[in-house]
């Protein structure tokens, strides 16, 4: 066979080989900056796990293909400037910063891959910071060099025009010279016949052997699909049980807000996924779920459950801190704080299991963010709250009364044999500078029993974590809180009567509604 020496043809297209590898090492370049991006937002943060989808894209094929043809045409082109006795420092050096490269893409690999599984201490996020930043400057400055000589700029530090002149074409680069490869056409073929014949006659002698291990291969294929797909891998929906190694888990219902029960918002950059669930552990020992076992994913992102909103979030019940499970169900809610641009995007729960098994569930959180809906009721009507957030729960106001004073009457006994009709006058505080009267107001608050949320147990402890009261006197509306208003009897107290302190002007108003403010929902309980 005769052969021809490549050097006049890598001489000829010496321009469009450095153009080709500029490319290569832009692409490459591009990556390795989209890593350290990624790198440099994760650390204003540094409290979510990574998926592994994120892992993959950042590290694709498509850049480690790049960097074996950049070490490819290095090479080549090394061994060009070799034979023409040309210098090839540049090459050199050029081939020492892509195995530096790869040992640096490794090691982020590395790191970003147990972002997966754990959080990184921060010093060694900083190392592998500092390791991305020193691997684009040195790409950066050996892509100058190539692109220089790729566009064919003559400028003094380089001088690419004479480097290319000394390379002239000679009549040795491109001389033809003999190789012989003898191959026996024939004898090759009558091996392959030999050889096919022989498989034949095995597969016809032990054919029933091979058709049960090709059906036990397929079917071991399909179980493995299957298994992957709606086992291994399955994704659950809300309101669906699931089991892990140590408990039980059921998601049972999810909220998209940006406030707190007062309705004040918390943070104007960022809305909240409340996720509330019934967990339940197997074994008799003490055991806890670790917050970064059941994650909120979205946008490649994974979010911890933030357990310092537990007053912001009080009404929707008790937030997981890592409390010690019981064998019986109970309820509990994780709160995850996402950027406001986010909420729009696929929502999943994630559980990492211990044996890294992951379980998928798919949330559609309800939006509490939206226009209020109100319903109107009126005295005497109860109210059942199955629309709102405390589901079954219920209330009801009998009667209410305004008064400076009531007077309720009691018995005082002095012994156990001589008791007396006695009185005892409620009357408002005198801790404020404004003329105020008292509300009663006599009804009743029963609680869901599937709810678990703390202090409410009475009327008042209702009213005072909800509700409100507007009035009108003329063409002017006013509102009243009534947290932290009541004055409570020592001797006549009722859980089913409050007297709330209100402003005197009540007494001259037209109508008096009381407002009880559940999230997105409004009650509008009609008095007058």
């Amino acid at each position: 066979m005769i052969l021809r020496k490549p050097f006049a043809i890598l001489i000829k297209h010496f321009k469009l080989i450095h153009f080709i590898l500029m490319l290569l090492m832009m692409y490459v370049l591009y990556s390795t900056n989209a890593i350290l991006s990624f790198i440099n937002e994760y650390m204003k943060t540094t409290t979510y796990l990574i998926d592994h989808e994120v892992v993959l894209k950042l590290f694709n094929n498509s850049i480690y293909i790049s960097i074996f043809f950049i070490f490819l045409m290095s090479v080549v082109i090394l061994f060009l400037m070799a034979f023409k006795k040309k210098k090839i420092k540049f090459y050199l050096f050029n081939l020492a910063i892509y195995i530096y490269m790869i040992v640096v893409f490794v090691i982020v690999h590395n790191v970003l891959s147990s972002l997966e599984i754990n959080l990184v201490d921060l010093k060694t996020l900083k190392m592998v910071q500092d390791l991305t930043v020193s691997s684009v400057i040195s790409q950066g400055a050996v892509l100058l060099y190539v692109a220089i000589r790729a566009t064919g700029f003559d400028i003094k530090t380089f001088n690419f025009v004479k480097d290319l002149e000394e390379l002239d074409i000679e009549e040795q680069d491109n001389e033809e010279f003999e190789v012989n490869i003898d191959v026996d056409t024939d004898k090759a073929r009558r091996k392959f016949r030999k050889i096919t014949r022989y498989i034949k006659y095995i597969y016809v002698e032990n054919k029933y052997i091979f058709s049960i291990g090709i059906l036990l291969l397929i079917a071991s294929i399909c179980a493995g699909i299957y298994l992957n797909i709606n086992v291994y891998n399955k994704t659950f929906k809300e309101n669906t049980a699931f089991t892990t190694s140590e408990f039980i888990i059921n998601i049972k219902d999810t909220y998209l807000t940006s406030t707190d029960y007062y309705s004040n918002e918390i943070d104007d950059k960022y809305h909240f996924v409340v996720v509330k669930y019934n967990i339940k552990k197997f074994s008799n020992k003490d055991k806890f779920m670790k917050n970064v076992s059941l994650v909120l994913e979205m946008n490649d992102h994974i979010f911890y459950n933030e357990s310092k909103y537990k007053i912001e979030f009080s009404d929707f019940g008790n937030i997981y801190n890592e409390d010690l499970l019981s064998t019986n169900f109970n309820t509990y809610i994780m709160v995850y704080k996402i950027p406001d641009s986010y909420i729009d995007d696929k929502m999943q729960i994630k559980y990492y299991d211990i044996n890294r098994k992951v379980i998928t569930v798919d949330i559609n959180p309800e939006d509490l963010t939206k226009q209020k809906e109100i319903i109107t009721s009126n005295l005497k009507e109860e109210v059942n709250l199955s629309e709102s957030i405390l589901d079954n729960s219920i209330f009801k106001i009998e009667s209410y009364e305004l008064s400076d004073v009531f007077k309720n009457s009691y018995k005082f006994c002095a012994t156990s044999d001589t008791c007396y009709d006695s009185y005892e006058y409620i009357r408002p505080g005198l801790n404020s500078n404004e003329d105020k009267i008292l509300i009663k107001l006599v009804g009743n608050f029963i609680l869901d029993e599937n709810l678990v949320i703390n202090k409410i147990t009475t009327l008042y402890g209702f009213i005072k974590r909800f509700g409100s009261l507007t009035y009108k006197i003329g063409d002017v509306t006013n509102k009243v809180s009534l947290n932290a208003s009541e004055i409570k009897p020592i001797n006549t107290y009722d859980t089913m009567t409050s007297y709330i302190e209100v402003p005197k002007e009540l007494n001259e108003a037209e109508s008096i509604i009381l407002n009880v403010n559940i999230r997105n929902k409004m009650y509008n309980y009609i008095l007058k």
